[in-house]
């Protein structure tokens, strides 16, 4: 093989190398970001399915704090059943035990008058301290319905 050869085989791979790294990365980071969308959205059906009996008069649950307490690193992170105990109140727990998490998710209220609310996922997923934040927001209207955004949003995705 001659150095000629050598030298184009290396440049080629590097190309690929320069092409491929960066896409790997991204498509890594997006089927992490999976988890936050599909638990958002089973929080988001848990708080309307709260709303909806005449009961709650369409007020909103109380916020709950994020669980588990400490922002997962890299996956790191099995909340136990009680950690989820404070979810119980709009159904139980969004998450299936036993599985390491990603994230911590939390539900807040946004406005005093108890009609809008964000689902708020934050995961520090490849443990390098930097927090990527995922929302969804919704609000209650005059009936009762929860309007959702159109979209899980992507607060913060620094990672």
């Amino acid at each position: 093989m001659s150095m000629l050869e050598v030298a184009t085989a290396i440049s080629l791979a590097s190309i690929l190398t320069i092409i491929a790294v960066p896409v790997f990365y991204r498509e890594w980071h997006a089927s992490h970001q999976a988890e936050a969308s599909e638990v958002l959205l089973r929080i988001g059906e848990r708080v309307a399915a709260f709303v909806r009996p005449a009961r709650h008069q369409h007020a909103l649950p109380d916020a709950i704090a994020r669980t588990p307490a400490e922002v997962p690193r890299a996956a790191t992170s099995v909340a136990s059943e009680a950690d989820w105990a404070p979810w119980s109140v709009i159904g139980g727990r969004p998450v299936t035990l036993g599985f390491p998490q990603r994230y911590a998710y939390s539900f807040l209220r946004t406005t005093g008058d108890k009609s809008a609310f964000e689902g708020l996922a934050e995961g520090d997923l490849d443990g390098d301290g930097i927090v990527s934040r995922v929302s969804l927001r919704g609000s209650v209207d005059a009936s009762g319905s929860v309007q959702f955004a159109p979209d899980v949003e992507l607060v913060d995705g620094l990672e």
